[in-house]
């Protein structure tokens, strides 16, 4: 039995990358947050790259939890 758990478990570099992707995220959305002005919100490119840092973390958190479609 001890041996099907280590076969369940999460290998080391899927724990990093998600850990990565994350952090990644997260840099990225309090970088880009302060270029957000309230006028021109729907024609900036920022948007964007804050859809970009959000999708980096739902799919780190996804990873982790083992979604086959994150990876």
């Amino acid at each position: 039995m001890h041996a099907a758990n280590l076969m369940n478990k999460r290998p080391l570099s899927v724990t990093i990358i998600s850990y990565v992707y994350m952090a990644a995220g997260a840099v990225g959305i309090l970088y880009h947050a302060s270029e957000l002005k309230a006028k021109h919100l729907l024609q900036s490119d920022v948007m964007w790259v804050l859809l970009l840092g959000f999708t980096a973390i739902v799919s780190g958190v996804f990873m982790l939890r083992g979604s086959n479609w994150a990876r």
